[in-house]
């Protein structure tokens, strides 16, 4: 296929619209909307419930589309529509309402439905609804709220999200809009098609989006107030559709009801995570023994794209190696920060990856004879320059070019502790099928005296397209800031200030200086500094067989990593330290492979009690949810059986308890840190 010559179904156009009265944000979810009634251009009335099931929420808005005047009723059998409440129950031309439900004294363990009816000028309207308690979402972890969890658990087939991953709400009430809003005053929705393809359509998987699922986008972007559509992911079946940010939740519900429309979502926020002058500092590129390699290998013809903010591409150490640029967030060719509130992030992690070497200035990058791609994901006419899954995608796309990438490794130094959402994952998978290794920094949490924390691998790291790197100190020990859990693939190092080895032991790369407008160098450290590392030892092994496929290139870094703490994979260090020269060696079939892996640690049993239901025993990762859970206070007890026998809480196993007060419209999530007894 030429992907050059061929014609976006994406064109950047401005769409006619057509004036409706639309109400400001309501609390409202994810959830797809009812079957019957989708608007289109030839129907002038609709009725759209969002969200149509109502897990653990009491409000949804009432979506109307009517020429005329219009009645609405709330039917169902055994007088649960005397617990349903409008705020507006009739009127003229199309309008939003909202529905609550009281749920005093309803049973927890039922799940109640109901219609909405909309007459209008002799039309009737339908939508079903229902009803049901808050789900509770939690982990039994071993050190800590958020701190590793039973074991390495078994990464998430295709198409599936991790098991605490729950799609962020679309647009609840509490969300703030300011970070998302561009200075015209719109918002980006990003919505997911129907792929073309049968089979993936049927497993509900991205791909290039149906005819459909196109035009009937089309006809309701056309048909929304101040709405445009603006270009989209088409390998990941994303659509890019700007909308007035007063109008967001009603722009939503009429964009999810649309033939072919998987699911619309807003973006999350993203944050930053993190012979030559200054050779002898960089203490991080002698423990991977990165520059052993340099005499076979140095990346060339190896692009690595660093998915960042904070750019300097003319920095003295960086220019001779930056083969590309794009603005992901601003939609400019150049990445260069024009102010200093944008900071200089990317700039450092692109040092580490790939800065000039033997140049004799400043430093040397991991992979010194390997192309950058920068691409900049903050929006610079926004207060603090923020990043958000909307220009991380934009981003993947530019990257994954339409098949013919622009870059074979993108790094991600970058996170937050929430779910992206399902256009986020769409985009991760399309780059993924494209052939690109995705690096990611596992994230930080600040650490006092150099004490521990024990937080779950941030988003995009989590994902299992994403090898999530965490940061170890310069004593081959976990960095204490670094992220933790089954998804951690390697660890790197980071730097950790909090270490004493009588020297400053953060990580040293190329900086910025903005006030006074010069390239320097500087010290910094997190995941962020650790995830380019591998990023650039990934870029020489590609650089010395370039027939490698992204999954042999995994192999052999699990066969050469130094393995830390318990044998084999663990949940604070991954298969282990990245080892460049072990890793080439099992690539190339060195004289010296690696040992062979050590027996798996003896597997661990961990079960639950909780009242009303039951006891259960629990799958490696430690996760549950608890369906339909009662409101007001709930305790979940965990307890190990570590040896086998049959026999739980035994000295020397683990027990604990925690709990959780559920309620409506929350988040109900727990955590059970197992003690030993």
């Amino acid at each position: 296929m030429d992907h050059a010559r061929r014609r976006s179904p994406f064109p950047h156009v401005r769409l006619a619209v057509a004036a409706l009265l639309l109400a400001a944000l309501a609390a409202c979810g994810s959830s797809e909307p009812p079957d019957p009634d989708p608007p289109g251009p030839s129907d002038g009335t609709s009725l759209v419930v969002a969200p149509n099931d109502m897990n653990g929420v009491t409000a949804a808005t009432v979506q109307v589309v009517a020429p005329g005047a219009w009645r609405l009723q709330v039917v169902s059998d055994g007088g649960f529509a005397g617990r349903v409440r409008l705020s507006r129950a009739s009127g003229t031309g199309s309008a939003v309402t909202t529905l609550t439900v009281d749920p005093e004294g309803l049973d927890p363990r039922q799940r109640y439905a109901f219609q909405l009816r909309l007459e209008a000028g002799g039309d009737v309207r339908t939508a079903a609804v229902e009803f049901s308690f808050p789900d509770v979402r939690g982990q039994v972890l071993l050190g800590g709220p958020g701190a590793a969890a039973l074991g390495p658990a078994a990464l998430a087939p295709e198409g599936e999200l991790h098991p605490l991953a729950a799609a962020p709400a679309l647009y609840p009430a509490s969300v703030d809009l300011a970070p998302l809003t561009s200075a015209a005053g719109t918002v980006t929705l990003l919505v997911g098609l129907e792929a073309a393809d049968r089979g993936l359509a049927a497993a509900r998987l991205p791909g290039e989006p149906s005819a459909t699922a196109l035009s009937s986008l089309a006809a309701t972007v056309d048909g929304l107030a101040g709405a445009a559509l603006q270009g989209g992911f088409e390998a990941a079946g994303l659509a890019f559709v700007e909308v007035p940010a007063a109008e967001v939740a009603a722009a939503a519900a009429r964009l999810s009801a649309a033939a072919g429309v998987r699911y619309v979502e807003l973006p999350v926020p993203l944050y930053p995570y993190s012979f030559d002058e200054f050779r002898g500092l960089q203490w991080n590129l002698d423990v991977v023994g990165a520059e052993r390699l340099w005499p076979v290998t140095r990346g060339e013809g190896v692009t690595i794209a660093v998915l960042d903010n904070g750019f300097y591409p003319d920095h003295e150490d960086l220019a001779a190696n930056v083969v590309g640029q794009y603005d992901a967030g601003d939609g400019k060719s150049s990445v260069r920060a024009t102010r200093a509130a944008c900071g200089t992030h990317g700039t450092h992690v692109a040092g580490i990856a790939a800065a000039v070497a033997d140049n004799g200035i400043g430093v040397a990058g991991a992979a010194p004879g390997a192309g950058l791609l920068l691409v900049d994901l903050d929006y610079e006419t926004r207060p603090g320059c923020p990043m958000d899954s909307a220009s991380l995608i934009r981003g993947l796309d530019y990257v994954v070019n339409g098949g013919a990438p622009r870059a074979q490794v993108v790094n991600m130094s970058i996170g937050t502790p929430s779910d992206l959402g399902r256009a986020t994952r769409d985009a991760l998978v399309a780059a993924q099928r494209a052939g690109l290794v995705l690096v990611g920094a596992a994230g930080n949490t600040q650490c006092s005296g150099g004490r521990d924390t024990f937080v779950p691998v941030s988003y995009p790291a989590a994902y299992p397209e994403v090898w999530a790197i965490g940061a170890t100190d310069p004593g081959n020990g976990r960095a204490c800031y670094s992220h933790v859990g089954g998804e951690l693939r390697f660890v790197a190092p980071g730097g950790d200030s909090s270490y004493d080895s009588g020297r400053f032991d953060a990580v040293y790369s190329t900086d910025h200086d903005p006030v006074a407008g010069q390239d320097t160098y500087g010290w910094m450290e997190g995941t962020s500094m650790a995830a380019p590392l591998v990023s650039g030892v990934v870029a020489l092994l590609w650089s010395a067989v370039p027939s490698a496929t992204p999954e042999e290139l995994l192999q052999a870094l699990i066969a050469g990593a130094v393995d830390l703490g318990d044998p084999g994979r663990d949940n604070l260090f991954g298969y282990g330290l990245v080892d460049a020269p072990a890793a080439f060696e099992a690539l190339t079939g060195g004289s010296e492979p690696p040992p062979p892996p050590p027996p798996p640690p003896p597997s661990r049993v961990v079960r639950i009690t909780v009242p009303g239901y039951g006891t259960h025993v629990l799958d490696p990762d430690g996760a549950f949810t608890l369906i339909d859970a009662p409101l007001g206070p709930l305790t979940v007890v965990a307890e190990s059986d570590d040896d086998g026998d049959g026999v739980f809480a035994e000295p020397g196993e683990g027990r604990g308890s925690a709990t959780v007060d559920v309620e409506f419209d929350a988040d109900n999530r727990v955590y059970v840190e197992l003690q030993v007894q």
